[in-house]
Order: structure tokens, then sequence, then C-alpha cells
């Protein structure tokens, strides 16, 4: 179970709200070819040209990198792996929106901490 489905079926958020914050996540987050010339794994030259040609399909950016030989899997996943840490987990999105408190977060998740150890634990019982 998700973090953001514990809270729908807490009743503690709604689906728009969920939506919402969800969609606000990933707006927020760092594009790839934004960390790729960070890195230095590429040039803003190469990022447009590989925006331009993802343009008119439904390709990922990483794909066509690689597929062009700008940047090796390895660097590719080394880029996920930045982008993932940047990214604002889903309990700061909703704390930043209003929508929960601090402490309303921290206790949230340290009840969703303990129901996933309770799931693990039952499943190896049975």
């Amino acid at each position: 179970m998700l973090f953001g489905e514990y809270l729908l079926l807490r009743c503690l958020v709604d689906e728009e709200t969920l939506l919402e914050a969800l969609g606000d996540q990933v707006r927020d987050r760092p594009f790839l070819g934004e960390l790729a010339v960070r890195e230095g794994y590429m040039s803003p030259w190469d990022v447009y040209r590989v925006i331009n040609k993802q343009r008119n399909t439904r390709r990922y950016f990483g794909d066509i990198a690689i597929e062009m030989g700008l940047v090796s899997e390895e660097e590719m996943d080394d880029l996920i792996q930045l982008q993932a840490k940047a990214t604002l987990p889903l309990g700061e999105v909703l704390v930043k929106k209003g929508t929960l408190t601090r402490e309303g977060l921290d206790q949230l998740l340290a009840d969703f901490d303990e129901l996933k150890k309770k799931r693990e634990d039952d499943g190896r019982a049975a």
C-alpha cells in the first residue's frame, strides 16, 4: 500500500486533493535534462536535441538520450536517482498545501510504518 492510498482509506484526503498533490509533486521535481546539464552529462544543446526528437513521440527523455548516445544507461540511472531524491515526498506536499499539519504528518507516517510492518509480519506468518 502506498501512503496516498492509506490517506484515502483513512478519509484524510479526497481523491481530488490527492491527485492535485501528486500533480504538484511531479510538477515541482527537476527535469532530467536540467539534472543532466548540472551533473555535466549533457550540454544544453544535447538536451534541446533530445526534447526536439521527443516532441511528437510518447518516448521517455532518458530512452532517447541513451539511443542518441548522449548518456549511458548507468548515467541515466544516476540522473533518475537524483530526480527521485529531489522530489518532495507526498506528505510534505500536503503539509505545504495546508492539507496536513507537520505534527499530523509525523503521526500518520508513524502509523503507516506500523501498519506496513504488521502486514509484513502477517505475510511471513502465513
